[in-house]
């Protein structure tokens, strides 16, 4: 049986699926603020990059983005040895788009 790890945060809550690669993240506030219409932007212009989750679907009636799993959020408790490195890439990235 799989087993699903969910996790609520301040505007959304995320189900993740390691077993399947998914996950699966529902806005449930901020929607004064495009919270979720950003979150696509950003998904979208970032999808070259290697290191961010591919964007397989987009549920506009219920606020969802399913998008491949790609880790756990960064704590000091799981920094992998690289972190200043995938920091500074992703920074460069974002730049680049801006």
């Amino acid at each position: 049986m799989e087993t699903l790890k969910k996790l609520r945060g301040d505007t959304s809550f995320v189900t993740i699926s390691r077993e399947k690669n998914i996950c699966a993240k529902q806005i449930t506030k901020g929607f004064e603020y495009y919270i979720f219409e950003r979150e696509i932007k950003w998904l979208e212009r970032l999808q070259a990059f290697d290191r961010t989750p591919d964007l397989i679907k987009i549920d506009y009636t219920h606020k969802i983005l399913l998008t491949s799993y790609c880790g756990e959020p960064l704590k000091k408790e799981n920094m992998p040895y690289d972190w200043d490195v995938q920091v500074k890439y992703k920074s460069m990235a974002v730049a680049i788009m801006i």
